[in-house]
């Protein structure tokens, strides 16, 4: 493409920029101590020493030397316990005496005939005299600062990553790094266990409390598997360094991993025999983690799971590849295919027991029916349902729930769960209870058509006494399509856990650095004006039991871009080059991004994930149903590539990549070039059947009377009064407002922003904006420099209501300003409007009659309260250089202007104004 499509195509980076367990699924209430721990939870390192357990049972001297000098080097002092066995040879104790001698802080224990890995680990642990213990492996070696960086930490398990080495120990292999945003979406001990990697740095009294390494279990993963799994269910914390600070050195001679497979394979047999994992998952983790037993690392990396079962691909077969569960029976007239039974005979009496599997993966869309029968033995009734079915994607995405509440005894009980699935997704099954089971699977049907939503119906022979449950998926998921031809089934991009309670806002306005990105792009200023913009807001409704604060944090919320509204969980930025196409400019959302900024929101991170996370799903999905409602042909979105290339800050490149390159995987698309950047282009027509239509919905809402009370905050520089008088003022303001529970506009010049700020926050959630910098009324320059101290304010206030070529309404966007505000004799009207995606704020009255005697206090008031009660919107402004004039009667002009109407700040009144007067269909339709 050329210049005409680089004036065309235009997009701008979002501002949204961090084993192996129980079966039993999270304590959603938190019961357990299970948590993500941050810098908050720092502890002193000066006040805290650490422990490193090296057991020694024979190694190369020079490995193990260096294994014990990278303790000795850590950046804080650790305690060493070195356990030795009886097969430990001569000169490794030799390199340890010699290593060791004078070192107070070392100690040599040895274990007694007999005894194992866990038992040398399990001696350490009782030996350590720091309560905060890690392990090493004398084959391995420590980062300098790994001690450190755990120590920061203050939880029951802290994990960092690992970084591989062939055995030279210099050539680098590989490295890993665990991820406490990933760690934290996990639903299970089982799968959090399993993602956990080495080094570890344990609470000793945590891994005493448990009984220490499980002796029973064997070699494998005794101590980075299953402990980390049993404290996980004892509700041990967890923190994550996000650093591979551990050196695991991959070699062909003597270590636990290299031991003969059938042996290492035992043992991990007993750690899922001992927490109850049957089914495909057992067979999943049995496969995983077998392909690394009895070879080096280097000669298995880069290998794949196999596929133990393959259908093969004909005309009249719905291709399905999973495990060995699947028989290749198949009734062709009707496309079905039914699986062999599938049992499982280790029910448990403990609350919480679940089975995984079977696992499916179909090739195409299709519909899948399973039946489930249970036989129960005495099955205590209680709060929690006595069984619940779900069906989970690979992505850990609940697709299908039946929870069955009502008591049981001993017996059979059946349950049909049907759900639509999607091609290449693999589907999962999980069942809970409470008390003892057997679990059969009799039959799992899966049919190949789409188009229509068909719950099957019985898989098996219906049996007398069969106890069928509501079939999901759930309401919610639940709509009809614009595609012909009956019911339909969710559209494919929504039928996971994206889908959440919504509305979406489409008004026009430009979304904060739009007019920036179009100038990085090339485009001229005076074209970049022509264009015509839009933001698309997306708002939770189900928000009730969450923080009501949470909503409007301006710590969390950076761009402020609510519009008065409660619930937003992320915006697009859009233009449109003509009619028939629309661009993403950009995607943001700063509640997934920074409510973990603020520390009492750091324990919603599991809720919000799992309820928002797939944020970005649903709002493409509003984007394509506005283009296909407003008969625009195309939408073009950027791709992850253009996005992080604009970005001239550290951000977080995962969430950019599962952000902004999601449309290929959810629809049909083609990715195209224009000039330096790179787009999605999306076919709205060819998409129809993949986009959910979504309820038009005009709420009615008429805007209260309103008083907006302004300050003007600019100290002497024009005015013969003391800079200390003007803050006295400024103080005295401040505290009459906050008494009186109202909300005003500080605007503040540039030039003291910085001192200033702090100030006014301290006293309450005002909103912020800039008077110039300073103050030099008809000078140009002054927008640039404000910007120079903050992005943050979104509004401007001329001096001496000026209004200069600066500050029309193109530069003002240009500068992510949203509202200005000026007199009403400068403007000519006396209404909020707005103008060119900027909401003007005219200014009824001011101070300077009081100050120049024009008016007295007396007369001022009135005045005031007069203009206040006969307009539905009225602003006033006041000076802190002129307080002294009307500080004696605030209180009283305050409490007076209450009982008229309600007060707003000029922030909350622009996103009002913008809700409620910039909505349309399409921006061409004026």
């Amino acid at each position: 493409m050329g210049q005409r499509a680089r004036d065309q195509l235009h997009g701008s980076a979002p501002h949204v920029g961090s084993a192996r367990g129980p079966v039993r699924p999270a304590d959603p209430s938190g019961a357990r101590r299970r948590r993500l721990v941050s810098a908050r939870h720092a502890v002193n390192r000066k006040t805290r020493k650490a422990a490193v357990i090296l057991p020694v049972r024979a190694q190369r001297d020079d490995w193990l030397d260096r294994a014990v000098e990278s303790v000795f080097d850590q950046s804080v002092p650790c305690e060493l316990i070195v356990v030795t066995s009886t097969q430990t040879p001569q000169s490794n104790l030799d390199t340890l005496a010699r290593r060791l001698a004078g070192n107070s802080h070392a100690v040599i224990v040895h274990r007694p005939a007999g005894a194992g890995f866990a038992d040398a680990l399990n001696t350490g642990f009782e030996t350590a005299r720091a309560d905060r213990v890690g392990l090493l492996l004398s084959d391995d070696w420590l980062r300098p600062r790994a001690v450190e960086r755990c120590l920061a930490m203050d939880a029951d398990i802290v994990s960092t990553g690992q970084t591989t080495y062939l055995e030279d120990g210099e050539t680098l292999l590989a490295s890993r790094w665990c991820d406490a945003n990933i760690f934290d979406t996990l639903p299970t001990n089982l799968e959090r266990a399993n993602y956990l990697s080495h080094f570890f740095l344990f609470s000793r009294r945590a891994v005493l409390d448990v009984g220490g390494v499980d002796r029973s279990i064997g070699t494998a993963g005794a101590d980075d598997f299953d402990l980390i799994w049993t404290l996980l269910d004892a509700g041990a914390s967890v923190a994550i360094v996000e650093e591979p600070l551990y050196c695991y050195r991959d070699h062909g001679e003597t270590r636990l991993s290299l031991r003969e497979p059938a042996v290492q394979i035992r043992s991990l047999q007993r750690i899922l025999d001992k927490h109850g994992v049957y089914g495909s998952w057992r067979q999943r983790i049995l496969e995983s983690h077998g392909q690394w037993f009895g070879a080096p690392i280097a000669s298995i990396i880069g290998a794949q799971d196999k596929t133990l079962f393959t259908l093969p691909r004909t005309a009249t077969r719905t291709l399905v590849r999973s495990a060995r569960y699947l028989a290749s029976e198949m009734e062709s007239a009707t496309g079905r295919l039914v699986t062999e039974g599938i049992e499982c005979r280790h029910g448990r009496d403990l609350p919480g027991h679940c089975l995984y599997g079977p696992g499916l993966t179909p090739a195409g869309d299709c519909s899948i029916a399973v039946r489930f029968e249970l036989t129960f033995q005495d099955v205590a009734p209680g709060e929690e349902p006595a069984v619940t079915l779900d069906v989970y994607d690979q992505d850990l995405d609940r697709i299908a729930v039946i929870e069955d509440h009502a008591p049981r005894a001993a017996g059979n009980a059946e349950y049909l769960l049907s759900f639509n699935a999607i091609a290449a997704h693999r589907y999962e099954f999980r069942v809970y209870w409470h008390g003892v089971v057997n679990l059969l699977v009799r039959g799992i049907r899966l049919k190949a058509d789409a188009a229509v939503l068909e719950h099957v119906g019985d898989v098996s022979d219906t049996r007398s006494g069969a106890h069928d449950v509501a079939l999901a998926p759930s309401p919610r998921r639940q709509w009809s399509c614009r595609r012909g031809g009956g019911a339909q089934p969710p559209p494919a991009p929504l039928r996971r856990r994206a889908w959440f309670e919504h509305a979406v806002l489409l008004v026009r306005k430009r979304y904060p650095d739009a007019l920036i990105d179009l100038e990085r792009a090339g485009v001229p200023p005076n074209h970049a004006r022509a264009i015509r913009f839009a933001q698309l807001n997306l708002y939770a409704t189900d928000i009730d039991d969450l923080p009501g604060g949470l909503f409007f944090d301006r710590t969390v919320h950076w761009h402020r871009q609510q519009l008065a509204e409660p619930g937003l969980v992320g915006s697009v930025g859009l233009h449109y080059p003509d009619r028939d196409r629309v661009v993403v400019s950009l995607l943001q959302s700063d509640l997934m991004q920074r409510f973990a900024c603020i520390p009492e929101y750091r324990a919603l991170r599991t809720r919000l994930d799992n309820r928002y996370g797939g944020w970005y799903k649903v709002l493409f999905n509003a984007l394509l149903d506005h283009a296909r409602s407003a008969g625009i042909e195309r939408v073009y979105s950027p791709t992850a590539t253009t996005a992080l290339s604009r970005i001239r800050r550290p951000v977080d490149e995962a969430f950019f990549r599962r952000t902004y390159d999601y449309p290929p995987k959810a629809y049909d698309t083609r990715r195209i070039r224009s000039a330096e950047r790179s787009y999605w282009e999306i076919d709205v027509t060819a998409n129809n059947g993949r986009i959910a239509e979504l309820s038009p919905h005009q709420r009615t809402w008429t805007m209260p009377k309103t008083v907006c009370l302004l300050h003007d905050i600019e100290r002497n520089v024009d005015t013969p009064v003391s800079t200390a008088r003007c803050r006295e003022n400024l103080v005295r303001m401040l505290s009459v407002e906050k008494a009186l529970g109202i909300r005003a506009t500080y605007n503040v010049l540039g030039s003291m922003f910085e001192n200033t700020e702090p100030l006014i926050r301290g006293y309450g959630d005002h909103a912020i904006g800039y008077h110039s910098f300073d103050h030099r009324a008809g000078q140009d320059g002054q927008l640039p420099r404000v910007r120079e101290v903050s992005w943050q304010p979104l509004g401007y206030r001329p001096p001496r209501s000026e209004l200069t070529p600066e500050i029309a309404d193109h530069n003002l966007a240009a500068y992510n300003f949203e509202w200005l505000a000026s007199s009403a004799y400068s403007f000519g009207f006396d209404t909020p409007r707005v103008s060119g995606g900027v909401v003007q704020i005219p200014i009824a009255r001011d101070d300077y009659d009081l100050y120049t005697g024009a008016l007295d206090i007396d007369q001022w008031m009135q005045t005031i309260l007069d203009e206040a009660g006969s307009r539905d919107v009225y602003a006033f402004s006041v000076h802190d250089c002129y307080a002294d004039k009307w500080l004696p009667v605030y209180t009283e002009l305050l409490d007076e202007l209450k009982k008229l109407a309600r007060f707003v700040d000029c922030d909350t009144l622009a996103g009002e104004i913008f809700r409620t007067t910039s909505r349309f269909t399409h921006p061409f339709d004026d």
